[in-house]
């Protein structure tokens, strides 16, 4: 079954299709809202919510556009929202990921790709959620600026400046962290 069957047959309410669709695309938008927040279990609870609001807003899904890239943008904008809502509490969970990663660390290879994530995420934590979703999908995920575009909403101009701008940041605080060491 192609995609387009896929989408005529979820936008008709056939359960079986859609659940077939949520087992096949899971690990795409779980991986993206985890990279976005950083953290499992509100990933975990990004990626619920996404899934029920594809099936209650079936009917507007496009036989002609992508299924998934719709999916992906349901579940980029929750993120967005999640992050917003942190930001405006300023509460983060990243110091407690942190701290999760290195104490489960079970080899030298394991704790060093877990410190870089780690770096990655305290990076990334200090850019804007736009700026953090592009930065995610582009250099993280290797997406084009048209697929970003899809995902996002954004335009390939907003998607370059936020990109420029998201670089800008991640190497100013690198080089900010390294330079108190």
């Amino acid at each position: 079954m192609d995609f387009t069957e896929y989408t005529r047959a979820i936008k008709k309410g056939d359960r079986l299709v859609f659940r077939e669709f949520v087992e096949m695309s899971f690990g795409r938008v779980f991986g993206l809202a985890f990279k976005m927040t950083a953290d499992k279990y509100i990933s975990e609870d990004i990626v619920q919510e996404t899934f029920i609001k594809v099936w209650e807003k079936r009917s507007l899904i496009r036989e002609d556009g992508s299924l998934i890239s719709w999916t992906l943008r349901i579940a980029t904008n929750l993120c967005l929202d999640y992050l917003r809502k942190q930001k405006r509490n300023k509460q983060s969970s990243s110091s407690e990921y942190t701290r999760d990663l290195i104490s489960a660390a079970d080899s030298d290879k394991e704790l060093r790709d877990e410190e870089a994530a780690a770096l990655l995420n305290k990076l990334t934590a200090m850019l804007s959620p736009r700026q953090r979703m592009v930065f995610t999908l582009s250099v993280i995920d290797e997406l084009s600026a048209d697929e970003i575009s899809l995902i996002s909403g954004l335009s390939k101009e907003r998607i370059k400046s936020n990109l420029y701008h998201a670089r800008q940041e991640v190497r100013k605080n690198w080089e900010k962290l390294y330079a108190d060491e």
